[in-house]
């Protein structure tokens, strides 16, 4: 059976998000439910460097929602600097504060990040659910420190981020801890597959190429730019030769 994920916002969100991408995606792990729901931010963070505390989150956030799961995404910061929050009563909160401008750089798309968030928070669903308990609140950590380009990254340095995001996955020692704790390895290895076709769009790969790789780049646009000069040229040459034949 399905996670059943209901998204909303919490407060005005500057960076555009194809909510319907969320909604559209195919997976046999998770489902995106319903219409998204907006809320209001307390007027004033309470936590330290201007944060909003999970206590604030989780009383502007709504106790009842349909589904297992309610993932809200909001613009401010979180507690301890996070871009991530698990509240009580099965509630996530995902903050894009610092995060868009390191997508952007990097030519991520913003709903291929929540996506990986998505698999993540289905994973730990699924552990606690096998024992009756709730998604447990980020008092717990389920990440590890390094960065492996695993869902479970801890990214304390959030431009890691981008080395999550090209080609998330699970990795094998996070397989193998969620397995013992009761996560089947079917659903494990489905979500290895499905986080694989996670890809960004050509736009955003040429975009990534260029700035990669400015010089190649350049030099393979001056050929491209004087191949077609050169056919321009001798197709015009041609046709004014077919002219004056006739």
């Amino acid at each position: 059976m399905r996670v059943v994920m209901t998204i909303g916002q919490l407060g005005t969100i500057s960076s555009s998000i194809d909510y319907k991408r969320l909604k559209k995606w195919k997976s046999g792990l998770f489902q995106v439910n319903g219409a998204v729901g907006k809320y209001r931010l307390p007027a004033k963070a309470e936590g330290m460097f201007w944060q909003y505390t999970d206590d604030q989150m989780g009383k502007a956030a709504p106790a009842k929602f349909d589904g297992d799961i309610l993932v809200l995404v909001t613009n401010v910061p979180l507690e301890a600097n996070f871009y991530m929050r698990r509240l009580t009563g099965n509630r996530v909160c995902i903050s894009l504060y610092g995060i868009d401008d390191i997508l952007s750089y990097h030519n991520i798309p913003i709903e291929t990040f929540l996506l990986t968030k998505l698999y993540e928070v289905a994973i730990v669903y699924l552990a606690v659910k096998a024992s009756g308990d709730r998604l447990p609140t980020s008092e717990v950590q389920i990440t590890h420190d390094d960065t492996r380009g695993c869902i479970f990254d801890m990214t304390g340095d959030k431009t890691e981020i981008a080395v999550s995001c090209r080609a998330p996955k699970v990795c094998d020692e996070c397989l193998y801890k969620y397995h013992r704790q009761k996560v089947s390895m079917d659903d494990l290895e489905l979500a290895n597959r499905e986080l694989k076709s996670i890809r960004q769009s050509v736009y955003h790969r040429i975009s990534r190429y260029i700035k990669k790789h400015p010089i190649l780049a350049i030099t393979a646009t001056a050929l491209v730019t004087i191949g077609l000069n050169l056919i321009s040229n001798n197709l015009i040459s041609w046709i004014s030769s077919l002219l004056n034949l006739a």
